[in-house]
């Protein structure tokens, strides 16, 4: 019985199918290696997109913590620039007396938190966290290409007495469309 090799090696020269596989990986690393001016693809049709996060302990028995929340624009082409006009951290109550808070990041400021009283714990409470300027904060991209552009934000404050963080609410539009997001923490 004989037995045939399906080697695409065997033989003499280079098989027309190792020539297209040879030039099917080596475009891409030319496409990808092409540089193209910032806003060669941009696409004023397309909302940006919009992630955010908090950073700090998960929780504080009694003395406040700092706590960072970041809203952070992506690039999808979009010209729009993201207006946040609010943050709100929910958190559940610890059991040790009341729930304090203060805003460290200039340019911001406290409107409207809700903060559980007595020393119930396992209640739900908010800090609502808005800019000062009635237009709220841009997370745009520049007119300038050649400008690095902000590309987020972040804005800190403290928080005592809190047992854990429940939700992140960022309120933000583009375009005057809703792009605001909603994370259970």
């Amino acid at each position: 019985m004989a037995i045939e090799s399906t080697n695409a090696n065997e033989g003499a020269g280079v098989s027309r199918r190792r020539i297209v596989q040879g030039a099917a990986w080596a475009t891409p690393a030319i496409l990808i290696a092409t540089a193209a001016p910032a806003f060669a693809g941009s696409n004023p049709d397309v909302l940006p997109i919009l992630s955010g996060g908090v950073v700090g302990p998960a929780s504080a028995d009694s003395g406040a913590q700092t706590l960072t929340v970041s809203a952070i624009r992506t690039d999808n082409n979009s010209t729009w620039p993201i207006v946040v006009t609010q943050i709100v951290v929910e958190y559940i109550k610890g059991a040790n007396g009341s729930v304090s808070h203060s805003v460290v990041t200039a340019g911001w400021q406290e409107s409207g938190s809700v903060h559980p009283g007595g020393n119930s714990a396992g209640q739900t409470g908010s800090v609502v966290l808005e800019p000062v300027s009635a237009t709220g904060v841009s997370i745009s991209v520049p007119e300038d290409p050649t400008t690095t552009p902000e590309t987020s934000i972040a804005v800190q404050f403290t928080l005592s007495r809190y047992s854990e963080l429940s939700k992140l609410t960022i309120v933000a539009t583009a375009n005057g469309q809703d792009c605001g997001i909603e994370y259970e923490l």
